[in-house]
């Protein structure tokens, strides 16, 4: 079985400037803090069992000459022995304090002062150091370009203007020179630049190895101390201290606290954008001869465990929140999976209500009806309860699909349906995605078209209301 090995920093504390480094100097100090947190408690530790034991010392010889006055032999002999229970009882207390002392308190101060407050301020020291050498080459290059775009200034004014040809083959050979300075000036930079970033990986690779031996002396001092206690006290041990046993050398765990401080602080593998060259046009346009493009490094690491930009857009992807439109297959498997959820509603009820709107307003009908499929897409719960048969075979016919295609998807249609089905498509003639809002015709009857259910429900309206006109001017005759 392979060990784990840790994810190294070097890999995952980069970004922008010096944000990678800046949050490894600061977890140095917080693990410092940490060390010192855990050193006062095993030292208050200590202090209280010492105490404890002079407690249960003087306790045992303030009683001791009353064993002379007991006129009890049970209770003279039952008090005799709680006595010297007692004693050993103190010497098990002050025997535990300072195995706590040699064990942990001492280790872990040095520890501290000899490895972590060192290795901290050597960090501090050759990070600034790299950084004042990175900026300095930095300013070099920005005084080039300022020299470079104004050499090729003259150089253009020269030939624009009436100006004699040996000056002008002079400002050409000074704008060639500047030229010339500026990209040694970029070449120094990009030394400069890897050296920075291999002393970065270098101060990286030293910052883990110290906190790898940190947690790892944590684990140790703590099994010893709890290992130490159980031998000592063990008749006072039992299930608690077999919890703590438990709780010490399985739940500290060096790996894991490397790699959750990656997740959560970690601030990416893309390495410092790099200066690329710029022409003199370039730099003119630009209006700052400050202003350096930049370019990706090639040593960023895409697959690195903290923060990126892309992480937003790994997480919808892995949701399925795709921006790209659905197949015809990839529809059909979403309407298989969204159908069975619908439980609460009636679809009757929600096409009914649209061909109210339909009829009130008829350009709303073809974007409300994209719109609810392309919620219902993204959005599973929002879609009505699974309706009675009659509308949902009309709803899958809307999406262009049949019973037996969500049933066995595999299973090839028969011509016959796929005669109706594609004569029932052409009478729609509907955008992709959108749901035709009807009255579902009775089973065996020829199934109309859109406009044809539109001519339909107005002949309907208006015999309704002739009819009812009749019965009123009846009313009045009699």
């Amino acid at each position: 079985m392979t060990a784990l090995r840790p994810v190294p920093f070097r890999e995952n504390f980069w970004g922008e400037g010096d944000a990678g480094m800046t949050t490894l100097i600061e977890k140095c100090g917080c693990s410092v803090a940490d060390s010192e947190i855990l050193l006062e408690f095993f030292i208050a530790r200590a202090e209280v069992e010492q105490e404890y034991a002079k407690s249960l010392q003087s306790l045992a010889h303030r009683y001791k000459p009353t064993l002379e006055k007991l006129h009890t032999p049970s209770l003279l002999t039952t008090l005799e022995k709680l006595l010297n229970f007692t004693t050993t009882l103190s010497r098990a207390h002050r025997q535990y304090a300072t195995k706590v002392n040699e064990q942990v308190v001492e280790p872990l101060q040095t520890f501290i002062e000899s490895t972590q407050k060192r290795v901290k301020k050597s960090v501090e020291g050759e990070f600034e150091r790299a950084n004042k050498v990175l900026e300095k080459e930095t300013s070099g290059l920005q005084k080039h370009a300022r020299e470079f775009m104004g050499k090729s200034k003259e150089v253009w004014k020269s030939v624009d203007g009436i100006m004699r040809s040996e000056k002008t083959d002079k400002l050409k050979q000074e704008a060639d020179r500047a030229e010339s300075e500026y990209r040694s000036a970029l070449t120094r930079l990009d030394k400069a630049q890897d050296d920075w970033e291999d002393k970065m990986c270098s101060l990286q690779d030293t910052i883990q190895e110290t906190e790898m031996a940190r947690i790892k002396l944590y684990k140790s001092i703590l099994t010893q101390t709890t290992e130490t206690q159980c031998e000592i006290l063990s008749s006072f041990a039992g299930r608690v201290m077999d919890g703590m046993r438990k709780a010490a050398v399985e739940g500290v765990d060096p790996i894991g606290d490397c790699n959750e401080f990656i997740l959560a602080y970690g601030t990416g593998g893309d390495r410092p954008r790099r200066v690329v060259f710029q022409s003199a046009v370039e730099l003119a346009r630009s209006g700052d001869a400050g202003y350096m493009k930049r370019s990706p490094s090639r040593k960023s690491l895409s697959g690195s465990m903290g923060r990126r930009s892309s992480s937003r857009k790994s997480l919808s992807g892995s949701m399925g929140l795709s921006s790209t439109p659905l197949t015809p297959q990839e529809k059909r498997k979403s309407v298989k999976r969204i159908l069975p959820e619908a439980r609460r509603k009636s679809v009757a009820e929600l096409f009914a209500s649209t061909n109210k709107q339909q009829t009130q307003e008829p350009t709303m009908y073809r974007s409300r009806s994209s719109n609810l499929l392309s919620d219902t897409l993204a959005d599973p719960s929002i879609l009505p309860p699974l309706p009675p048969k009659t509308q949902r075979r009309e709803l899958l016919h809307a999406l262009g699909l049949s019973d037996s295609s969500l049933s066995n998807p595999s299973t090839p249609s028969s011509p016959k349906s796929t005669s109706r089905s594609s004569s029932r498509s052409n009478n729609l003639q509907l955008p992709p995605g959108t749901i035709p809002s009807f009255v579902a015709p009775p089973r065996g009857s020829p199934r109309p078209g859109i406009q044809d259910t539109f001519r339909c429900t107005e002949e309907r309206q208006s015999k309704h209301n002739k009819s009812k006109s009749g019965d009123n001017l009846h009313t009045q005759f009699v």
